[in-house]
């Protein structure tokens, strides 16, 4: 060790080594899944523990709030203490009046207490009491503990502090982790400049975590200047599919494409979230109130007023509905940015929540009473400012409607706008509109039922449908609704209305109409074919073909596609087959995914005439694209019948083994070192695939989304699951979890899993409103 202030005159005592490790409990979860969807930033970090980059003394993540940098900072430090390192570990926190190095007295005080008495030996009298002065455990050596506060002492307690570190490395490794190092207090940044610029001459490690926003302008241009020895790790936004794996298992299809939408690549809001939509009230991972800790009374109101405007908002607007003068609500957005609570629109200068779980925190903080007087203002400010019909209804929706103005009306005029995108704020906000307690349009009846459809209520929509007299459009959704319910001879007779009473030539209503009766004959049979005899009891309905014909290719692509697939599927084998099936295709690659927002149907069958031709790999391309239509928009009728094909399709490409599944060829298999040696005896009778499909089970992986992962069907994991459990005496997932997590908790560690994600359709769903106003 080199000599500061005449340290290394005195022999260093024997270092006891690190404190001896604390066995989890068996259902505790290994360290490395503290970092699940930060594997590839976790194995750079693991490798500079490991020594892959021996240059490195210091290491910097920086990321947004909640996306896995705490998580990379634990799993590093188990993955330390399993190599034998000392770990020291601090965290600092948003509220004002920290005390000096507050973050290094955390960190390391747990630490020295474990240490030898003659740890201080050698030190001068005054760097052992300044020392005291931060650290309690070392009150002890020193009556006169004091924290220095003059610059000359203050460079003095820093090369003291190295030194200590250097004391403390001699046994072994150390690793020093800081957390949220934009919260710390002066004197901590100044001492972790220090040790940043001069790193102690030994095996100590640096790591600090940080967000960039809230990071002090003259600590980030240090840690961006390039210093020798500091390594930068950054972490993106996850993708979808990384994203998809975080979520708890059984979620719809629906919910799940919402929580990863709000979560915007950020996986501890996703978690977060997914904690508050369980019914479980599971506890959140993050704690989003502590970021809203140092507001000001009247910031905060203006955080409330800001939660309830939902999308983009200006300072005028705010001002208006937190009742306050424009400018002190400058001022108090000016608190929130600099918080970064919230973040400018640039291009339309404009201010919008960092993300959905701040906003549904202070949405959720303000009062009832509260709320319901904003959501008024809030309506009142924008029928001034002559606001879309949306933006008006959604706060209408949520305060009393006056009789004497006309806000049933932008009630419906909203919902009938957003009917095909937003059909459960449509349905919501039609249900307001004919609130027997404020204005009544019987008119608008048959546009809610449509809505309740759409969204999967069809008990809710039947009761309405029986209210009024039916037209071709109401005729076709109330089919629909019957046909979803199992009732395919009632659906048929009402549809045959509906065609009865359509005007002629009204070719694209007619064409709607015949593949919905069509449809009734084959139910939810992947692999039945419309019965086209059904079409003789109506009169004067040409040929599929003939039909198609008489629809614009450009504004009736749609239904015009929908009859193609569904003549080629009545005669797959036909000389117009090929044919027919190129144009349906054709027409739906050329149209927008907005424009199949209203019915997706054409990609349903066209899907279906694929299978019928063996195109199963397009078939999967357009039950995707429907799915993800479906989802994103809120169409929750058709994901059944979505999901069913998609499933029938992936078995016909696995098809179920005769016998016991054999060990089928799939991705790379991480093996424990050494083999099967190091394994539980339960696991080491497991196949290899058995093992993989053991560790996904205890990552909370579902049959389908293992399915998906290995490229198995969903029958063959579940033979394979009922193998592992009879060879392992078995009852439950759970005790598979268990097991498989004392194999990966033993001292030396079996190499990092490389977590595979599953391209279930599932994972990449459509948006729909997370929070109740």
């Amino acid at each position: 060790m080199p000599s500061i202030h005449g340290y290394n005159d005195v022999p260093e005592p024997a270092s006891p080594g690190p404190a001896p490790q604390v066995p989890r409990p068996r259902s505790a979860a290994p360290w490395w899944q503290d970092a699940r969807g930060r594997e590839a930033e976790l194995a750079r970090l693991t490798g500079i523990v490991d020594g892959a980059e021996p240059g490195v003394r210091a290491v910097r993540i920086s990321g947004e709030p909640w996306s896995g940098k705490s998580g990379l900072l634990a799993a590093l430090a188990g993955h330390a203490k399993a190599r034998g390192w000392a770990v020291a570990c601090g965290a600092a926190g948003p509220l004002p009046g920290a005390l000096p190095f507050g973050v290094f007295s955390d960190a390391l005080d747990d630490l020295l207490t474990t240490r030898h008495p003659a740890l201080l030996d050698g030190f001068p009298k005054y760097h052992v009491s300044w020392l005291a002065g931060i650290y309690p455990a070392l009150a002890q050596y020193s009556p006169d503990a004091a924290v220095p506060t003059e610059p000359s002492e203050l460079r003095h307690l820093f090369h003291a502090v190295r030194a200590l570190l250097e004391r403390l490395s001699a046994g072994g490794p150390l690793l020093l982790v800081v957390d949220d190092l934009q919260w710390a207090d002066p004197a901590s940044v100044d001492l972790f400049t220090h040790l940043i610029r001069r790193p102690p001459d030994a095996p100590v490690l640096l790591v600090t975590a940080l967000r960039p926003r809230q990071t002090p302008g003259d600590l980030l241009a240090l840690l961006e200047e390039g210093v020798d020895g500091v390594a930068h790790i950054e972490l993106p936004a996850l993708p979808d599919d990384h994203l998809g794996p975080l979520l708890p298992p059984g979620l719809p299809a629906d919910r799940r494409r919402a929580l990863i939408d709000a979560a915007d690549g950020n996986p501890g809001v996703l978690r977060a979230l997914a904690a508050e939509d369980s019914s479980a009230g599971s506890a959140l991972p993050v704690s989003p109130l502590r970021e809203f800790r140092t507001l000001t009374p009247f910031t905060w109101t203006v955080a409330h007023a800001a939660a309830l405007l939902r999308e983009s908002f200006d300072t005028g607007l705010l001002a208006a509905v937190a009742e306050g003068g424009e400018v002190p609500t400058r001022a108090a957005v000016d608190e929130l940015v600099a918080q970064d609570i919230l973040r400018v629109d640039a291009a339309t200068g404009t201010f919008r929540f960092r993300n959905a779980l701040l906003r549904a925190t202070a949405h959720r903080a303000a009062g009832a009473a509260w709320r319901l007087g904003a959501h008024a203002r809030a309506a009142a400010a924008l029928r001034e400012r002559e606001a879309p019909a949306p933006e008006i209804a959604f706060h209408l929706a949520h305060c009393a409607l006056a009789e004497e103005n006309d806000a049933a009306g932008i009630l419906v005029d909203a919902a009938r706008e957003v009917r095909w995108t937003r059909p459960a704020d449509a349905a919501a906000w039609l249900r307001r509109a004919l609130d027997p307690r404020g204005p009544v349009c019987a008119d608008h009846v048959p546009l809610l039922a449509i809505a309740l459809v759409v969204t999967g209520c069809t008990a809710d929509a039947r009761a309405l449908f029986d209210q009024v007299a039916h037209c071709p459009e109401t005729a076709l959704w109330a089919g629909r609704a019957l046909h979803l319910e199992g009732n395919r001879e009632a659906a048929g007779d009402l549809l045959r209305i509906g065609l009865r009473i359509a005007d002629p030539g009204d070719h694209r209503t007619q064409a709607r109409l015949v593949a919905e009766l069509l449809a009734t004959t084959v139910g939810s049979r992947p692999t039945a074919v419309p019965d086209l005899s059904i079409l003789s009891s109506v009169k004067g309905i040409p040929g599929l073909a003939q039909l198609a014909d008489h629809l614009d290719p450009l504004a009736d692509a749609g239904p015009r596609a929908l009859l193609l697939a569904m003549a080629t599927l009545t005669d797959p084998t036909g000389r117009a087959a090929e044919d027919q099936l190129l144009k349906a295709r054709t027409l739906m690659a050329n149209a927008a995914d907005a424009d199949l927002a209203p019915d997706v149907a054409p990609l349903y069958w066209l899907a279906r005439a694929e299978h019928a031709l063996t195109r199963d790999d397009q078939a999967g391309h357009h039950l995707r694209r429907a799915l993800a239509i479906a989802t994103r928009y809120g169409h929750r009728y058709v994901l059944e019948s979505l999901t069913t094909l998609l499933d029938h399709l992936d078995t016909d490409r696995n098809p179920e083994p005769d016998g016991p599944p054999a060990d089928v060829p799939g991705p790379p298999r991480e093996e424990p070192e050494g083999g099967t040696a190091d394994l539980p005896s339960e696991l080491a009778q497991l196949s290899g695939r058995e093992r993989e499909i053991s560790r996904l089970v205890s990552d909370g992986r579902t049959n389908q989304q293992i399915a998906r992962t290995l490229g198995l069907s969903h029958k063959t994991v579940e033979t394979y699951l009922a193998r592992i459990f009879k060879k392992l005496a078995l009852c439950s997932r759970a005790q598979l979890a268990t097991i498989v997590g004392r194999s990966v908790s033993t001292p030396g560690g079996p190499p990092i899993p490389a977590f595979a994600h599953p391209t279930d359709p599932s994972a990449h769903v459509g948006s729909e409103r997370l929070m109740p106003a």
